[in-house]
Order: C-alpha cells, then sequence, then structure tokens
C-alpha cells in the first residue's frame, strides 16, 4: 500500500497509524482465514472500505494476492513461540513428544497447515484434529461443569421443599465401568406429607440402561449404576411410593464423566496469588506472595498471610480512612519483587465504616483468601486489636492493556533504576521499549508486548538491585554486629556488678506498699528461694489486712502462684531457666483480689555464675590495683561494694 499511495504522513502520526490498523485488521482476518484452508487469497477492498484519504487526496483501495509462504513469512515467528512454550512444558515434566498419545490443537489459529506441519516436526507426529478446535473449549468446559458440586449455600436458597428431598453423592468423574451411588431422603428439608415407604430408580438418560427400584430412608441405600464407556453418562432418578404413584423430588439428576479419572486434581491455581505490601527496608511496595496460593495448587485453596501492619490509624464510621490492599496474580512470586511482574486482579478497600472502634496505626492484621474450584475468590482480613472482620469477595479483573501515561511512568523507572545499579544492558533494552511505545502507543496489542518486554527488564533489575545491595548489606550487617558484641561484653559487665544492688531508703516511694526482697544475685542451682515481708512502717495510706504476693518469671513459662505475706519473713520458691539472667516480677494482691502498687516490683537472679561476690575484677581505678579482689577501697567513677 505504501509502495501505491502516499501515506507517509499517516505512518508518521501515531494516532492516524492506529486508524489504518484498525481499518486493515477485518481483511487480514479474513486473509488468515482463508489461508486456513487454501493456497492463496485475494484481498480486494471496494472504494470507501479505509475512512481516510492519502497525502494526494486518494481514498486507498486493496486488491493484493496473498499466499502460503507470505502467511508463513508472517505468522510463523508467533507460532514458533507457541511450540516453544510447548517444549517447556514437556521438558519441565519430563517429557518428550513421542511420550504424547495425542496433541489436541484449540483454537482458529490451528486450522493453519503452517503451523500443523511446525508441530508435526518439532513435537510429534500424532496431532489431532478430529475435535473442531472452535468447539472444543466449549465442549470440555460444558463436561467439567457436569461435575462440579453444587454449595450447601446454593442448595438452601434454591430448595423447593414441597418436592422430596434426597442427597445423593457419587464420583464425578471415573475410569471405571461400574460404579454406585449413595441415596438418602431428607425428611427434616421437605415439608408436607412424607411416605412410609419410599422407592427410587435410576435411568440412564440414552434409555439403555436402568437399576430398578430399590426402597430408600433416611439412612444411605447404594445403587450399583453401569456406565457408557468414554462419555457422559446422565442419570434420571425417578422415586415413587408404596402405590407406585411417582412423587417429585429434588435433585432430580446427576452425571458421572466416564473415561477421566482424578479430575480434582486437575484443578489448580494457574498463578501464584499475593498482595503488594510497604517493605520498611527498601521503602516501597513489593510483592508478598500468600502461603497457600502458589501456582498449580489444587483447589478449593486458602492462603493465609498474618505479618502485616496498617500503615494509619482507621476511625470507625469513617469511610475516608481507608486501607489498600492490591492483589496480584502471575508467574513471579518471589517475596520482595516488584509488583508489575504480575497482574492486578483487583484493589481492596477496607474503610472505618464497619469498625467498632478505634484501629491504631501499626496494628496487626491477618489477610485470609480463599479460591474455589471455579476460580471465585473470598478476601477477610481480622484485626485482632478489635476481634473484627472484614469480609468481601473479589471481582477478578480482567487484564487491560496498560496507559501510554503508564508505561513512560514506569520504564523512566526502571531506567533510572538501572543507571543506579550500573545495569548496561538493561538501559539499552528499556531505551527499545521506550522507542516501541512511541510507534505502538495508539495499539493495545502493542502496549501488551511492551509491558511483557518491560517484565522481563523489570526481573533483570531486581536481580541486579540485589547484588548491588549485597556489599553494602553485608558491611552494615559486619559493623551492626561489631557494635552489638562491644555493647553485650559492656552490658553483660554492667548487669554482672549493677543486679546485687539494692533499693536505697532514698529512693523508696511510700505510696506504694513496700517490701523486703532477700535472693541470692547468682546461682549454680536451677532451683532458689526468695525472702519476701512488707514494710507496714515505711508505707503510708491504708494497709490492708491481709496480704498476698505471687513471683512471675518474665519469659511467662513460670509462676510461683499466690502466698500470703506479712511483716514476718515468707519464703517463696523459684525456678530458674538455666545459663541466663532470670527476671521476676512481684505481682501483690488484697484480700479481694485487687493488684496493688508496690516497691520493689522485680529482682533478677543469674543462673550458671556462683558466688559473685568473692570473684576477681578488674578494677582500673587509682588505689585499686589490676586483679584485686573485691571488696576494696579507692577511687573510681562507680560504686562498688
Amino acid at each position: 500500500m505504501q509502495g501505491s499511495y502516499s501515506i507517509d504522513s499517516i505512518l508518521d502520526d501515531a494516532g492516524k497509524r492506529e486508524i489504518l490498523r484498525h481499518a486493515l485488521k477485518p481483511f487480514a482476518e479474513e486473509a488468515k482465514i482463508q489461508l486456513s484452508f487454501n493456497d492463496t487469497h485475494n484481498i480486494l477492498s471496494d472504494l470507501g472500505d479505509l475512512p481516510f484519504e492519502d497525502d494526494d487526496g486518494e481514498y486507498p483501495e486493496i486488491d493484493i494476492t496473498v499466499t502460503q509462504k507470505d502467511m508463513e513469512r508472517v505468522m510463523a515467528p508467533f507460532f514458533q513461540k507457541a511450540i516453544d512454550i510447548t517444549k517447556e512444558v514437556l521438558k519441565r515434566n519430563n517429557l518428550k513428544g513421542a511420550d504424547l498419545g495425542a496433541l489436541i490443537l484449540v483454537g482458529g489459529p490451528t486450522f493453519s497447515p503452517i503451523l500443523r506441519r511446525m508441530l508435526k516436526e518439532q513435537i510429534t507426529d500424532n496431532v489431532d484434529t478430529s475435535a473442531d478446535p472452535m468447539t472444543v473449549v466449549a465442549r470440555g468446559a460444558a463436561l467439567f461443569a457436569s461435575t462440579i458440586s453444587v454449595s450447601e449455600e446454593a442448595k438452601e436458597e434454591t430448595r423447593d421443599k414441597t418436592k422430596l428431598q434426597l442427597e445423593i453423592k457419587y464420583e464425578a468423574t471415573t475410569v471405571e465401568l461400574e460404579e454406585m451411588v449413595s441415596i438418602r431422603t431428607l425428611k427434616d428439608k421437605t415439608e408436607g406429607v412424607f411416605p412410609d415407604k419410599i422407592y427410587a430408580e435410576a435411568v440412564r438418560s440414552d434409555g439403555a440402561w436402568e437399576s430398578g427400584k430399590k426402597q430408600i430412608g433416611e439412612r444411605p441405600v447404594i445403587v450399583d449404576l453401569l456406565l457408557a464407556e468414554g462419555r457422559c453418562n446422565s442419570f434420571e432418578i425417578n422415586v415413587y411410593n408404596e402405590a407406585g404413584n411417582k412423587l417429585e423430588c429434588e435433585p432430580k439428576q446427576f452425571s458421572i464423566l466416564q473415561g477421566i479419572g482424578g479430575l480434582d486434581g486437575m484443578q489448580v491455581l494457574p498463578y501464584h496469588i499475593g498482595i503488594a505490601t510497604f517493605f520498611h527496608a527498601e521503602n516501597k511496595d513489593l510483592f508478598f506472595p500468600i502461603k497457600g496460593l502458589e501456582k498449580n495448587k489444587k483447589t478449593p485453596a486458602i492462603g493465609v498471610a498474618n505479618e502485616f501492619k496498617t500503615r494509619k490509624a482507621i476511625r470507625p464510621g469513617m469511610t475516608k480512612d481507608i486501607i489498600r490492599i492490591p492483589i496480584y496474580q502471575g508467574d513471579y512470586h518471589a517475596e520482595g519483587t516488584n509488583p508489575l511482574l504480575n497482574n492486578l486482579i483487583n484493589e481492596v478497600i477496607i474503610t472505618g465504616e464497619n469498625f467498632p472502634a478505634l484501629l491504631p496505626e501499626d496494628s496487626d492484621m491477618e489477610i485470609t483468601i480463599k479460591v474455589d474450584q471455579s476460580q471465585l475468590m473470598k478476601f477477610s482480613a481480622y484485626f485482632p486489636s478489635l476481634n473484627h472482620t472484614e469480609e468481601l469477595e473479589i471481582e477478578i479483573k480482567q487484564s487491560e492493556p496498560p496507559t501510554e501515561d503508564f508505561l513512560t511512568q514506569e520504564i523512566a523507572k526502571a531506567k533510572q533504576t538501572a543507571r543506579t545499579v550500573n545495569a548496561f544492558d538493561v538501559s539499552e533494552k528499556l531505551e527499545a521499549l521506550e522507542k516501541q511505545l512511541e510507534n505502538e502507543k495508539g495499539s493495545a496489542d502493542g502496549k501488551m508486548k511492551i509491558l511483557d518486554g518491560l517484565r522481563k527488564e523489570l526481573l533483570k533489575l531486581d536481580s541486579a538491585e540485589k547484588k548491588a545491595e549485597w556489599p553494602k548489606a553485608e558491611k552494615a550487617l559486619k559493623d551492626a554486629f561489631y557494635r552489638l558484641e562491644y555493647l553485650a561484653v559492656v552490658a553483660k559487665g554492667a548487669a554482672l556488678l549493677a543486679s546485687p544492688i539494692s533499693v536505697s531508703e532514698e529512693a523508696r516511694g511510700k505510696t506504694k506498699l513496700q517490701l523486703v526482697i532477700k535472693h541470692e544475685v547468682t546461682t549454680a542451682e536451677l532451683e532458689e528461694m526468695i525472702n519476701i515481708r512488707v514494710l507496714k512502717d515505711k508505707t503510708e495510706g491504708v494497709f490492708p489486712d491481709k496480704i498476698y504476693a505471687e513471683a512471675v518469671r518474665f519469659d511467662g513459662a513460670w509462676e510461683s502462684g499466690k502466698k500470703q505475706i506479712g511483716e514476718r519473713p515468707v519464703i517463696v520458691d523459684l525456678l530458674l531457666a538455666e545459663g541466663r539472667s532470670n527476671s521476676f516480677e512481684i505481682n501483690v494482691y488484697d484480700e479481694a483480689g485487687n493488684k496493688l502498687e508496690c516497691e520493689p516490683k522485680q529482682f533478677s537472679i543469674l543462673q550458671g555464675i556462683g558466688e559473685l561476690e568473692s570473684q576477681d575484677f578488674l578494677l582500673p581505678a587509682k588505689g585499686l590495683e589490676k586483679s584485686k579482689k573485691a571488696p576494696s577501697a579507692g577511687i573510681a567513677n562507680t560504686t562498688i561494694r
């Protein structure tokens, strides 16, 4: 066309070029179909079929003959992509083309003799052309749908209780020619007169077999079935009373698909499912896979994630306070990767409209996503601090071509990242995508191709970023480790010195119940005793007649139980954790069980070291020689007993 008409200005203008592309598509589609069955095809347009003028003011017309060779030159690269994917699937499953019993063709393009020849050359000679490629998917979907059980909720909503209600259990698919069905009546689900005796028979829809009548009741009864081979077997249930009168029943029929086994195991998730959430270390939203919703997971599937925190407070009744949770699905499920590598399913928005109280910032949030066999999703978010759950169904939005602005922005961000991590090869590819966007920005197909190309480069960038960040992270980790190591040594020494020191009289706050707690600060034993008594004369205000105390270890793994204490010392036995400092909290109560404020509130015993007071300490102070044994006298910046 470019050789026959002046259309350079049209090709240089993205908008006009897109109009031209859409005008030519029906002719291209017709040529593709005709060349699936013929060696040549003449593309001929009428005057006015192309809705534009060329640069000379003429209305272009098409009169072109295309051949199988022309078709192969254009379509072979696209067919080859499909064949390469097929090879990869076979390789992943340790199979070869020769292992296939048949290769079934699906979809209109598989009518092409070019594709069929390429498949035979590269995959297998067993290319099955017996099924109609245009209807085989619909037929398979219909057969699959016939095997799916109706949910209990749907049954209850549609149940006609004026009919005799039945429960029918059976295998939806089988490789056997004989199967069994379990039938029982549901008296509590049936309204009206319920016969004393009920009989049922199963009749195959082709009329070639019937089971004969068999008495049924509220307990399950087994009925043997004979199936026709290699087809969907539909059965009708006929129910009668003792007099032989036919009764209306529900359900009335069921189907078993013979020739296929393990269909339940074939119902799997086609993609990984996850969400975009904020990663503090990277300071941006990244992909977080939901455990239990991995690709190829059998459905129904349930995914749970409870590692999330809310980024801001949500006020009750406020629809303007929102939590956004973008949900993605795709082939890339590595945690911490760019969410753009996958397709956005939908964005869940939770508001404060139904919240019972204020949800503080940084509150815990547990997410559950359920996917049933029909790929329908249910989302729930549980907030433990409020004991509140938000539930909603997720509508899976069809992938739409990205906008030009979106692609421009994402390519620019990727280029900046590539420059930062010195990924020069990625930068070149991104520049090529920018040029491609300039040429294809009006085309939906072109934008999808650009998005696919961008994802491939983003995947490389993720890897490059991690490699570039590791040396920095390694140095930071080492610095932090050495700092912590130093602080641990300092803190250990300080703790060993400080733990034996008692509360001074000046430091007591007499408005609290005053206690004396005597204990060993270090021990080699796993069991120890403490001595507790109250100081009535050191306590101001009301003094209870009866006081009870308990010691609770800080790890929560042990507590002493309550014991009455008074002005005379009371012994409380302790159980220590081995090889560590054991901190205990003292809880004090009055006779009514009301908790009282006390002082001191806690104490510590270091298990694994005995007689700390007699050990040698390094005392770098004037007048105290190196390694002099404590107690000693001297001048230092600390108090040493």
